[in-house]
């Protein structure tokens, strides 16, 4: 039969062992519905929920309106001989922001960012694309992404191995913007959002138990000093 003492340890060690929230995966397809909502307009907000926090996306387009069509997803600046279904810096510098806000105590991370056409001919060079991050703090870091240092379908894979992890509080936001080449149309931006991802303090994110993980905690560690002093008498 068990003893009281061994159901409390139990608890504690689990309460104890490491956990992190469920994170709600937000799949942003620019050839596809996101890309249709985009069309025509040079600003859209997007809003969501992560369990019961809501959370928006604010997208916004530089140089022109976002474009979609058969052939790619871009930025159609004014004027004519743009490249409509790219990102480039012919007419204009096109670049596209993406913001997150909420009120609520999460954060998001970047899954991963799939480019199409980011080839290395023609052009000025090599077609790279700039990604800047900035925190709810400020400027947080840059990468160029290229052919060369992506997957097979172009997808920059922020796993820390392939580019390292990006997480943020609310008030972050994505600089996508054309480094050099020909220019590159959009596929498919993947983000996660969750409470775990959270960092009170601002800055990047990390994880943090949720609420009733961190109540397991406490119970725990309360039944584990009360389990010592009863050996102790």
């Amino acid at each position: 039969m068990l003893r009281t003492w061994m159901v409390v340890l139990f608890i504690a060690l689990l309460a104890i062992a490491p956990g992190v929230a469920s994170a709600v995966q937000v799949q942003l397809d620019f050839e596809g519905t996101f890309g249709d909502a985009l069309d025509g307009n040079s600003l859209f907000s997007y809003s969501g929920a992560a369990g019961l926090n809501q959370f928006q996306l604010v997208v916004t387009a530089t140089g022109g309106d976002f474009n979609k069509t058969s052939s790619g997803f871009g930025i159609n600046a004014p004027g004519s001989g743009d490249d409509t279904d790219a990102l480039d810096n012919g007419l204009v510098n096109e670049a596209i922001r993406i913001a997150f806000d909420t009120t609520a105590d999460i954060g998001v991370k970047v899954v991963s960012f799939e480019f199409d056409r980011l080839t290395g001919s023609g052009g000025t060079g090599e077609d790279q694309a700039l990604l800047s991050f900035y925190s709810d703090a400020g400027f947080d870091n840059s990468l160029v992404v290229t052919n060369a240092n992506t997957a097979g379908d172009d997808t920059a894979n922020f796993n820390g191995v392939d580019f390292a992890e990006q997480v943020f509080n609310p008030g972050s936001y994505l600089d996508v913007s054309v480094q050099d080449g020909n220019g590159f149309g959009l596929e498919m931006l993947v983000i996660e959002v969750s409470e775990s991802y959270y960092t009170p303090s601002g800055g990047s994110g990390g994880a943090v138990p949720e609420p009733s993980t961190a109540l397991l905690m406490l119970l725990g560690t309360s039944a584990l000093y009360g389990l010592r002093r009863r050996r102790a008498a």
